[in-house]
């Protein structure tokens, strides 16, 4: 266990909002800058060997189709005022629109 979970546990276990607001935000910083340097690495390696990172991709891809009908619901949908706030819900809302 890394000690920013350690300092968050801390501060949940304290109650104090702002405590654990900053520790979270300092573990998730930590962890995003610890991915981005093993993806760094990961391109800085990959960067000549273009034919299989093109393979790769070409396997990951999965080709999404809509009928008119989906198009045309799907675009009404984008224009409603529940999409523009979808990115200020709660992770649980999000889930309940996938469950719709």
């Amino acid at each position: 266990m890394t000690q920013g979970v350690l300092d968050l546990i801390q501060a949940i276990d304290s109650g104090d909002s702002q405590t654990i607001d900053n520790a979270f935000n300092a573990e998730m910083a930590t962890r995003v800058s610890v991915s981005l340097d093993n993806m760094r690495q990961n391109v800085a390696q990959n960067l000549f060997k273009e034919e299989q990172v093109v393979e790769e991709v070409q396997e990951e891809t999965t080709e999404i189709t809509f009928t008119a009908e989906e198009l045309v619901e799907l675009e009404a949908y984008m224009q409603t005022e529940e999409f523009a706030q979808l990115d200020e819900d709660s992770k649980a809302t999000l889930m309940s629109y996938l469950n719709k």
